[in-house]
């Protein structure tokens, strides 16, 4: 698939004492780094730092190898296939960029995966955080390790980037005032000041830039593209045939992939964090009535593709794009978790701090009746650790029954609840089951959104969507009032009688009845927003 990045002229200007440091590196000898890692905020310039790298490594003789976070997410197993070809010569240069979208992996990349590259190999690793402190700690990779935290370009370099673009000097000035150092929003200026032949003053270039593109988007088909930015993780051919099957979609995709504000991986195209909400607000039009038919069309292929593929990734696509669209993302999601935590399974030392954090967060009865699951179903457990430490930081349950015992309806009032409704609408065939979310427990926030409750919310959809046999789905809600919208919105709903007073206060049962309303009718009348 073709970089974006070479859809347009690439501009590099600046990072001298950068190009040294990774120069040495190239060079080795006693004092040479041999990893170097590269973090500061998106749209720093890390990408194209990363290209300019690959660029000299590959005239000094080195084999590239590149790896990037949005094809293999969390997974060792994505990333042991993507560098592959890392082991195979002596003199290679892997390069692992977009790590944010893998940081749960560095104490298996710190101490099983690299350790085991070739003696004279170059290993480059950017993203938006530092690494964590072990590798400073670590005996082996402490000297070898060069921390280089980019920050804005100085005047001199900014306004040599604009001068590159075709920025007339006569407007450098006003253009840095808004745009400052930062290398994405300089080059988004500069496409804007182009357009426009001149430069107003505005606070929000991306959004300036956005709105001068509208006038200038071809058609409806385009402006739906652009929009289908804002909430799929990765844009693919595939998808974009699926949302509009009778375009161009191979000319909307060249389209899409020339865009100044866009990046792409080997598993799509996706625009930069900076742009990914403006786009959602500011490219309106085309038929809020064809919007949605396309928004239905898109849900249907990712969840296909999340229940047929068996791809981890294809389920995030599906996971995160219903819950990217509308007030869902602004009021239930953080989106600050990604790579500060890992999603593990339970293990036996956990429990300790399993209990403790529930009867933190809720409270005594709590307490109780997660140790009597941890007891009667610890594999259901989903702990979501530290990505430093690997302590465990939050946790959730989601049980399943294909019958209730007597000692388990005693042990827990809201999965009585649940049997009861189920024995009450039907009961279970042969072969059918039912799942309780019961637990969704983050000391740190209880009961409000957190990046724990991100990767809580996606893991129970995915569940969900994946859960051959399941015919009900219930979740227990400690703040019940507060988190409705969202669950109604997902045609979750409350079942009667099924609220209790646990730690003092209320619990409420939720239920999706997937015999009611399957998955093809769920998917038609999911909304485009809350």
């Amino acid at each position: 698939m073709p970089d974006a990045a070479t859809a347009r002229d690439e501009v590099f200007v600046g990072r001298v004492a950068e190009l040294a440091a990774f120069r040495q590196a190239l060079a080795g000898g006693p004092a040479a780094p041999v990893l170097l890692h590269l973090h500061g905020p998106g749209g720093i310039g890390k990408s194209a730092l990363l290209r300019r790298f690959t660029a000299e490594a590959l005239a000094a003789g080195r084999h590239v190898v590149s790896v990037d976070g949005h094809d293999v997410g969390g997974r060792p197993e994505a990333i042991e296939a993507a560098a592959r070809d890392a082991f195979g010569d002596d003199r290679v240069l892997l390069v692992i960029d977009g790590f944010e979208q893998c940081r749960g992996l560095e104490w298996w990349l710190r101490t099983r995966f690299l350790p085991r590259l070739p003696e004279h190999a170059v290993i480059v690793i950017a993203g938006r955080l530092p690494l964590a402190p072990e590798w400073r700690r670590d005996p082996g990779w402490a000297p070898v390790l060069r921390t280089i935290a980019l920050g804005e370009l100085p005047p001199r370099d900014a306004g040599a980037l604009l001068t590159a673009r075709g920025v007339p000097s006569e407007l450098h000035a006003s253009v840095l005032a808004d745009a400052g150092g930062l290398p994405l929003a300089l080059s988004l200026a500069a496409e804007l000041a182009l357009r426009e032949h001149g430069w107003q003053h505005t606070e929000d270039v991306a959004s300036a830039l956005l709105e001068a593109l509208a006038g200038e988007v071809p058609s409806a088909a385009h402006r739906h593209a652009l929009r289908l930015f804002a909430h799929a993780r990765t844009t693919t051919p595939e998808l974009l045939r699926a949302a509009l099957p009778w375009e161009d979609t191979a000319a909307l995709y060249a389209w899409l992939a020339a865009l100044p504000f866009v990046e792409s991986c080997q598993a799509g195209l996706y625009p930069h964090d900076l742009v990914r909400q403006a786009l959602d607000e500011g490219v309106r039009g085309g038929g809020e009535r064809e919007y949605r038919s396309m928004h239905r069309r898109i849900l249907q292929h990712l969840v296909e593709r999340a229940c047929t593929a068996g791809e981890p990734l294809a389920v995030e696509d599906a996971t995160q794009y219903i819950y990217r669209v509308g007030d869902v993302k602004r009021r239930y999601l953080t989106f600050d978790g990604h790579g500060q935590l890992v999603q593990d399974s339970y293990r036996p030392e956990d429990r300790a701090e399993l209990l403790a954090m529930a009867h933190q967060a809720e409270g005594e009865e709590t307490a109780r009746m997660v140790a009597f699951w941890l007891d009667h179903q610890p594999q259901n457990f989903a702990v979501y650790r530290s990505r430093g430490t690997a302590r465990p930081v939050a946790f959730m349950a989601r049980l399943g029954f294909a019958t209730v015992e007597e000692a388990e309806l005693a042990a827990d009032p809201m999965v009585a609840a649940a049997w009861e409704r189920c024995r009450a609408t039907g009961g279970l065939a042969a072969g059918e089951h039912f799942s309780i979310v019961r637990f969704l427990v983050d000391p740190a926030a209880p009961r409000r959104p957190s990046p724990a409750m991100d990767l809580m919310l996606q893991d129970c959809l995915a569940a969900s969507l994946r859960d051959i046999g399941m015919v009900v789905a219930f979740s227990v809600w400690s703040d019940p009032d507060f988190w409705q919208p969202l669950l109604a919105y997902a045609d979750y709903h409350p079942v009667p009688g099924g609220d209790r007073r646990i730690d003092g206060r209320r619990h409420a049962l939720f239920a999706h009845d997937w015999r009611e309303v399957p998955l093809p009718q769920w998917l038609d009348t999911l909304p485009a927003a809350l």
